[in-house]
């Protein structure tokens, strides 16, 4: 009796494909341009479509070019071109998380036994309830590096933010003393979708509490610069035009 092994238009085995899915996505966000992928998988365990959210740097067509090129190369997978939808959004629009955030549990587990540190924030929208990033940090039981673990998983929290992507890496937290009063400072890295790096600062008061000083700082870093890119937007004549126009239309309807 002889087996066979059902390739299809795909060049490779139909179940390598369907187990293998988040790696072929992963590949694919690795393209130029590309922030977002999905891929859909028939009943057949083959590729029915795949779905690619882009910035303006790439046209569709070099995109699906793009697209096509690695999966034949890396996974030796020939994917019709009709299977393959871009959508497109302008860099300036990325981020847009419309309600700042702010800590709403921030938790230290020590095992000394052991010799583990566990640090746990949790952060939730102003003004909007029944949503929550949750982020954690372990590694080793080490006293000084507490604010730091800490500092992690308020990055890691924020990473959880799908307007963020995953894109903050934290660079340093340093202690401070100016006017009598002891601060944390918090420095992050944004990589934008165009791998252009930004610089985030942020701080807070120390106010007995450094293991919760350093979260608050890395969620004020990140406030702040969404503060700046709301003005940033708010400058733009024709974005100011036309909520200049909303707002007269919603003072005239009240």
């Amino acid at each position: 009796m002889t087996s066979t092994s059902t390739k299809g238009w795909l060049g490779m085995d139909e179940g390598t494909v369907e187990n293998n899915v988040e790696q072929m996505e992963a590949l694919i966000r690795r393209l130029p341009a590309v922030l977002r992928s999905t891929i859909v998988i028939n009943d057949w365990g083959g590729i029915e479509e795949i779905h690619v959210l882009t910035t303006l740097e790439r046209t569709p067509k070099q995109v699906v070019r793009d697209v096509e090129s690695a999966l034949s190369a890396e996974w030796n997978i020939h994917v019709d071109h009709k299977r393959i939808s871009v959508a497109q959004i302008r860099t300036d629009d990325i981020v847009k998380v419309r309600q700042y955030l702010m800590i709403r549990e921030v938790n230290l587990d020590v095992d000394t036994v052991e010799g583990i540190s566990r640090a746990v924030v949790e952060l939730e929208p102003v003004n909007e309830d029944g949503v929550v990033y949750r982020g954690e940090w372990t590694g080793r039981y080490v006293p000084s590096h507490h604010t730091v673990a800490m500092a992690q998983a308020a990055v890691h929290a924020l990473n959880t933010v799908p307007e963020l992507m995953e894109h903050l890496v934290l660079l340093e937290v340093r202690p401070l003393e100016i006017g009598g009063q002891k601060v944390i400072l918090a420095a992050l890295s944004y990589l934008e979708p165009n791998h252009r790096e930004e610089l985030l600062i942020g701080s807070a008061l120390e106010a007995g509490d450094a293991h919760g000083a350093a979260a608050q700082a890395v969620v004020d870093a990140v406030n702040r610069w969404m503060i700046r890119a709301d003005v940033k937007r708010s400058e733009d004549p024709i974005l100011a035009l036309i909520l200049g126009r909303r707002g007269a239309k919603e003072s005239t309807e009240d």
